[in-house]
């Protein structure tokens, strides 16, 4: 007797939904916090102090003596890969209709598509929260700037280029992307101090794009966050929040490092890809229904806190 898998995968449908990526939203929780994959659900990972990759051990080697012993040591850490997923109904009604009117609306591949973007949204909130929050930083490379405008750098008074070349400077490891939420940015890209330092003018109208203040940095990247969610419970008028917040964080990423080998702020455990599937249901509808079910499992990790840097509320 042939066993009947509980969530059958579709192979097209599952290229869909690895496929897809939502360009209006921007999605950037993939660049900061890249996945590597992991064998089991659970797995043990590394976290690492920085300072040793830098401790110079004596190399020099006798004649007939041995080379000195280095051991490379992480503090051995456990975590769990969680599951995320969600699901739509099809009628079969509605299948059907889309079939005979010979167009090329596939309600399958649409549902495929829809449930994907709320999962990478959640993901992006949840990665969000994980780079904007205090603890996943050294206590001195997280500063929540203070209420009063001249405190924001905004002010005439700020210059937001040296400020954060001094924060690249900080981490042992230099960051090599910046993340900035759409609200900061819009102000922040805006402000004479660094419209001058491009232009090397007097000239200080204008903004200046993500690139040129890549460059300006010498960094790899500079990321904004453009993502909104509704911040509002069930039931409740739509309230939207942008995912970002008006926050700026600088990181060291490795898109190399996994759970056991180099070195990076953080990444994402992630357990086999992205499914897609479809489920039968024959107590839906007048004549059943589909369900189409969308999966994926990961772990944020956070390897090592002392390469990033964190601002908070720095504008208005």
């Amino acid at each position: 007797m042939t066993e009947t898998a509980p969530f059958p995968v579709d192979s097209h449908l599952q290229g869909l939904s690895i496929a897809y990526r939502n360009t209006a939203q921007n999605f950037i929780a993939d660049k900061l916090m890249p996945r590597t994959p992991v064998a089991t659900k659970s797995f043990k990972y590394l976290t690492f102090d920085s300072a040793q990759h830098f401790t110079l051990p004596d190399t020099k080697v006798g004649r007939k003596s041995e080379p000195t012993i280095v051991e490379y040591v992480g503090e051995e850490k456990s975590a769990t890969v969680l599951d995320y997923g969600l699901e739509d109904i099809i009628p079969i009604d509605d299948i059907e209709q889309a079939s005979a009117a010979q167009h090329d609306y596939d309600p399958k591949a649409r549902a495929v598509e829809f449930l994907t973007d709320l999962i990478l949204l959640d993901r992006e909130k949840r990665v969000a929260q994980i780079v904007q929050d205090d603890n996943n930083y050294l206590a001195a490379n997280a500063t929540t700037i203070g209420g009063s405008s001249s405190d924001k750098w905004t002010h005439s008074s700020k210059n937001p280029r040296d400020l954060l070349l001094t924060a690249l400077d900080t981490p042992i490891l230099r960051p090599n992307l910046m993340v900035i939420g759409r609200e900061a940015w819009t102000k922040i890209r805006q402000h004479p101090k660094l419209v001058s330092s491009v232009a090397r003018a007097e000239n200080s109208e204008g903004a200046i794009s993500k690139a040129q203040l890549a460059d300006l940095l010498e960094i790899q990247q500079v990321l904004v966050g453009d993502s909104i969610y509704n911040n509002a419970n069930p039931g409740q008028d739509l309230s939207t929040a942008y995912t970002w917040g008006k926050n700026l964080a600088l990181l060291h990423i490795n898109n190399a490092a996994g759970a056991h080998n180099g070195i990076t702020w953080g990444y994402s455990a992630e357990y086999g890809k992205r499914s897609a599937g479809i489920i039968p249901d024959p107590n839906k509808g007048a004549r059943g229904a589909m369900v189409v079910r969308v999966i994926e499992s990961c772990c944020e990790v956070v390897a090592a806190k002392s390469l990033g840097v964190l601002f908070k509320n720095i504008v208005s």
